[in-house]
């Protein structure tokens, strides 16, 4: 395998890149909800913060596109317009993934303006 390329039209990557970025996710707030359909989330016993998580790599990989990352970088955009953690008040990351693919998205409080063009 070798590494991926970026070109300012599109992003390629060849197997081994997608499966090193999938099989390493990182902060469960910025997973794309497809890549949240490929994970399965064991929270720790009393609630609380952590979590581990088995990923179907396999499936990961077939799912993961720029999308994924255009995603992630609308999280971060959000975190930035409202300086706010994303889903600061949820408890667990398993609740996390929930509220997103029941299709709860991040809002922006009112008096958050965006600048327009």
């Amino acid at each position: 395998g070798g590494g991926g390329s970026m070109s300012s039209r599109r992003m390629s990557m060849d197997y081994d890149s997608k499966v090193a970025m999938t099989t390493a996710m990182g902060t469960i707030e910025y997973l794309a909800p497809e890549l949240l359909e490929a994970i399965q989330i064991f929270g720790r016993a009393g609630g609380g913060g952590g979590g581990m998580m088995e990923i179907d790599a396999k499936r990961a990989t077939a799912l993961y596109g720029y999308e994924v990352d255009v995603y992630a970088f609308s999280i971060i955009m959000w975190e930035l317009a409202t300086r706010r953690y994303p889903y600061e008040a949820v408890k667990t990351p398993r609740d996390v993934q929930q509220m997103v693919l029941a299709g709860l998205r991040l809002r922006l409080p009112a008096g958050c303006r965006i600048p327009e063009r």
